[in-house]
């Protein structure tokens, strides 16, 4: 389960002496992630005849752990795992491995929940609510139209190995949709934004589709037909259940992250044009100064979580139709459209029809 050496450097994400990414001491220490997931990487570890009691240190993770529903450890811990794991197990596919090995339990609630979800229309809508929980820094967004509906996975901060963590989030999706459906479920389109592997067929032959790598975003989508379709897994009463104690530990989450505190209302406050740093410190109760000291405790700035989070509305916005670019730029806190074309070619080198009409 290792990215090569060079492509770790190439994208500044050594491994230190201890097994740490450095990319994960420096943008993840507000960051947390669920410990059931550890659970995945024990079970990747041991389909690799590898000891995971070796790698996964006792105060983190033991199968048949008692942890509290919802619980974290820091992401610095469970991606300096993931950095040891990767010392061991050489293996372009390792993320796809891990999919395939993916078991709702390795999600905590989440998972329970997922499988009772009476469509899957509906479990994407709860993924989009709620996939924070598993962990603070991943979020996705639903994309659909009249003939398809999918997730779009991102991210407030890259994954110190983004390619095998888009092998596992896509893959997971997808076997869970093969867990309430059978093993024939293929989706409609998955695109990956890692580089083409030396041995794509592994990929084409897990997904059933032919990936589309070097894609500008990590995706899956599925027939809007069959997304409607009642599931045979469906449990009304342990959906909303499970859905509503995800919902409560979102909301705790966010309340204890300055960092998505101040991006959740930089998106309130955009469309008013009026986004400063001081209506936000002010809006999330927290002194201006303070606020710039912990922003920079956590390795950002007001001004680059406001370019972050219009970047990630744009991409949102521009992939629905109902939006003309003129509104998305006020949506966006820009005073016309010419303010935010000029923006978005310093994002993307390119203007935001020309970035629309990609998608299409």
């Amino acid at each position: 389960m290792r990215e090569s050496a060079e492509a770790l450097c190439s994208t500044g994400h050594g491994i230190d002496e201890f097994g740490h990414s450095r990319a994960a001491k420096k943008n993840n220490k507000a960051s947390s992630v669920n410990p059931f997931l550890l659970g995945l990487v024990w079970r990747v570890l041991e389909s690799y005849q590898v000891d995971p009691g070796d790698l996964i240190h006792q105060s983190l993770y033991r199968p048949g752990q008692a942890a509290p529903i919802c619980g974290s450890v820091r992401a610095q811990e469970y991606y300096g795992v993931i950095a040891n794991t990767l010392r061991v197990i050489d293996d372009e596919a390792v993320g796809v491995r891990a999919a395939s090995v993916l078991h709702p339990s390795h999600l905590d609630i989440f998972g329970h929940a997922w499988m009772a979800a009476p469509t899957l229309l509906a479990g994407f809508h709860m993924t989009q609510n709620c996939l924070s929980v598993l962990n603070s820094d991943l979020q996705v967004h639903l994309a659909a139209d009249s003939n398809r509906v999918g997730l779009v996975y991102q991210r407030h901060r890259e994954a110190p190995f983004p390619g095998i963590a888009a092998d596992c989030e896509i893959g997971g999706l997808v076997r869970f949709c093969r867990f309430q459906f059978d093993e024939s479920f293929t989706p409609l389109a998955v695109s990956l934004r890692r580089p083409v592997p030396k041995n794509r067929a592994l990929w084409d032959d897990y997904f059933g589709v032919s990936v589309q790598f070097d894609a500008p975003h990590n995706s899956v989508f599925v027939g809007r037909e069959f997304a409607e379709r009642r599931l045979p897994t469906a449990h009304a009463e342990i959906f909303e259940r499970h859905h509503a104690t995800l919902v409560h530990a979102r909301a705790e989450q966010e309340a204890s992250d300055i960092v998505t505190r101040v991006r959740a209302e930089i998106r309130r406050q955009l469309p008013t044009g009026e986004v400063a740093l001081e209506k936000i410190a002010e809006a999330v109760h927290v002194p201006t100064r303070t606020l710039h000291r912990k922003l920079s405790q956590d390795g950002t700035t007001f001004r680059q979580l406001l370019r972050d989070v219009r970047i990630q509305l744009a991409r949102q916005y521009l992939r629905d139709a109902r939006y003309n670019v003129t509104e998305i730029a006020f949506m966006l806190g820009y005073c016309d459209a010419g303010a935010f074309t000029r923006a978005f070619r310093e994002w993307f080198g390119d203007a935001p029809t020309a970035y629309r009409a990609r998608l299409t």
